[in-house]
């Protein structure tokens, strides 16, 4: 992920101000040369904070606040998974293609309403034409 920082720099985010989070010893993302096996948790936390990909996801920003009274290895399953899916977001830039995705399953659902709605209007139409050919005058 920081192999790709000057990518990821201008889409940061500034640190929080709010009283739940301990003050970040990072204040940008680090080159990935910083992060050690020992050092990659606190790492974690501070760029979980600058990293927009983590922010707007409720179980993301809770794995974050649980960062900041305990370890990494203390944190729930969720919580680990929902900082690892986020760093992959990050990592692989998901977020436009979760947008085109979004975008065209409302596109979906619009034109099979559309289509459900023609169907019923032409299925009415056929028994009104069957119901007149078959009653005499």
């Amino acid at each position: 992920l920081l192999d790709h920082s000057a990518q990821l720099a201008s889409g940061q985010v500034p640190p929080p101000v709010d009283t739940r989070v301990v003050a970040s010893t990072l204040q940008q993302l680090p080159p990935s040369g910083v992060v050690t096996r020992t050092n990659w948790p606190e790492v974690l936390r501070c760029v979980g904070w600058l990293l927009p990909e983590f922010h707007g996801d409720p179980a993301c920003e809770a794995a974050l606040l649980a960062l900041q009274d305990c370890t990494y290895a203390a944190l729930p399953g969720a919580e680990r998974l929902a900082l690892f899916r986020a760093l992959c977001d990050a990592c692989l830039s998901t977020e436009p293609v979760r947008a085109a995705l979004r975008e065209r399953a409302e596109r979906h659902a619009e034109l099979s309403k559309q289509h459900r709605e023609l169907q019923a209007g032409l299925t009415k139409q056929l028994k009104e034409a069957i119901g007149a050919i078959a009653t005499p005058a």
